[in-house]
């Protein structure tokens, strides 16, 4: 950082020779990193290259510094389009997630309502089985008390 800010001073003094060896020596650290960085003290070397009457050299700095500008760009658009992806494909699994939830409560509270039913549904049967039951009981009852039979006959008579 130290080194940019010469080569600003010598580019303000008017010093094109000491500012663009100060650039590309920070250039030749920059450029491995590749970012955006490089990018702007390659900028600055054509923009000096210009100051100094170089227009071809300026011109192909200019050519360097677009083509890498391109190429930095294109990288972190498609760093872009992969975390939207990323962020897509999470999205889509938890949204399934949550349709398989609501699939799930939705079959276990069909499951337990039926459950419910089918029970209540045994309840009324044999409470309507003990009803007959205890009306047959009471009818024999009656009957026994209408018919009382001694104990030494016979309740039926078989025909001779």
């Amino acid at each position: 950082m130290i080194k940019y800010l010469y080569s600003c001073y010598y580019t303000e003094s008017k010093e094109y020779i000491q500012a663009l060896t100060t650039l590309d020596e920070l250039l030749s650290h920059t450029r491995t990193t590749n970012s955006y960085t490089s990018l702007q003290v390659q900028k600055d070397r054509a923009h000096i290259l210009a100051l100094m009457g170089k227009g071809k050299e300026a011109c192909e700095a200019y050519e360097i510094f677009n083509t890498y500008k391109d190429s930095l760009d294109a990288m972190n658009y498609i760093r872009q389009i992969n975390e939207l992806h990323t962020l897509y494909q999470i999205d889509k699994n938890e949204l399934d997630n949550l349709n398989r939830q609501k699939t799930i409560l939705f079959w276990s509270w069909f499951t337990i309502l039926f459950i419910v039913i089918l029970i209540v549904f045994f309840i009324l049967l044999v409470k309507r089985g003990n009803k007959k039951l205890r009306q047959s009981q009471q009818e024999l009852e009656k009957a026994k008390s209408k018919k009382k039979i001694p104990s030494g006959q016979r309740a039926f008579s078989f025909p001779t």
